[in-house]
């Protein structure tokens, strides 16, 4: 049986990229009717919809395996998923943590009208050295299954691939990064699939009243969504989607309360690599949420969303200030859980 383990000098680029294949193996039985997905929860409610495929890819990654892939949980216990906890996440210094679709409503919303977009899984490398400490990312995977491209490594190298059958083909980069400069158009992301009137307003108020040249661009779940501020800063040389260019963000301004630290440690272990920001929350203020949290909910819930940038730490500042600025002008909470649809 395969497992999916450590070595003492692995990188983050090695430590990851046996999880590909074990992903794209488990992508492929939950999958293999097509990507629509049947709801086992929610089923009306985008936000917090849980689907039969959620619950298919935590079991196979966790406990069961697949194709001689054994799941981790048989080598680091505390390993859990959005979908399944495990009883020794609180005890153990080393675990895995995934999200089986994160932006499961993105792709059940458009799925559903034929055009799947906006999801990937994401898997983490957690660790810590006494039961006593929050958890930290060392190592991450954004694995899109929809534009089949695969980013994966640590604050060090990060790693991009194609997926090409049942092989996983390495893509060339170049890291190019600028910082942005007062006037320049700014390249920032919206949900379609969670119309969200406070965001709206909150871009209103950066057109209108900070006057900033705002490219809305969809964006997808927050794997997709770092995947697309990624692509600013990571230039191939390789085959990559048509629309590669197209869907790059300058910054990603995450404005739901309900993000978890799954959508995000991804992001938290290659930003450094990458030429990006360090995540704050929209107001400009380090991150608590951890998955050391007794209970996951709120424990490990970005309650003030997050944000970051590819641009650099000018771009970043801005976005925090308007944050600060839009709340006590407008006195209407950017971050806010309705739904408009």
């Amino acid at each position: 049986m395969k497992s999916v383990r450590r070595t003492k000098m692995s990188n983050g680029i090695e430590l990851m990229l046996p999880y590909a294949p074990f992903v794209h193996k488990i992508n492929q039985k939950v999958f293999r009717g097509g990507l629509r997905l049947n709801a086992v929860e929610n089923p009306n409610d985008i936000s917090t919809i849980v689907t039969v495929q959620d619950k298919a890819i935590s079991r196979l990654f966790l406990v069961d395996g697949i194709d001689g892939y054994r799941g981790v949980q048989h080598e680091r216990p505390g390993s859990f998923s959005e979908e399944m906890d495990s009883q020794w996440r609180l005890t153990e210094f080393e675990i895995d943590e995934e999200d089986p679709i994160d932006g499961t409503g993105d792709l059940k919303f458009s799925a559903d009208s034929g055009k799947p977009y906006g999801a990937t899984n994401l898997v983490s490398r957690l660790v810590r050295n006494s039961d006593d400490e929050p958890y930290r990312p060392v190592a991450g995977m954004i694995f899109d299954f929809i534009d089949e491209m695969v980013i994966l490594g640590d604050s060090t190298a990060v790693g991009l691939y194609r997926v090409d059958g049942e092989n996983f083909v390495p893509i060339r980069y170049k890291l190019q990064s600028s910082e942005y400069r007062s006037g320049e158009p700014i390249r920032i992301g919206r949900r379609d699939a969670y119309p969200h009137q406070a965001y709206d307003e909150f871009l209103k108020f950066l057109r209108d009243e900070k006057k900033l040249d705002l490219v809305v661009v969809r964006i997808g779940g927050a794997g997709r969504a770092a995947e697309q501020l990624f692509r600013t800063n990571m230039k191939p040389e390789g085959d990559v989607p048509s629309d590669y260019e197209d869907t790059a963000i300058d910054v990603f301004f995450n404005y739901q309360p309900d993000h978890k630290t799954w959508d995000l440690d991804p992001t938290l272990a290659m930003y450094r690599a990458l030429g990006i920001t360090q995540p704050t929350d929209v107001y400009g203020r380090q991150l608590t949420a951890n998955a050391a949290a007794p209970q996951l909910k709120p424990g490990a819930w970005h309650t003030n969303g997050y944000l970051y940038s590819a641009r650099g730490p000018t771009l970043h500042k801005l976005m925090a200030q308007c944050a600060r600025d839009f709340e006590r002008e407008v006195s209407y909470k950017v971050i806010d859980a309705k739904i408009t649809r």
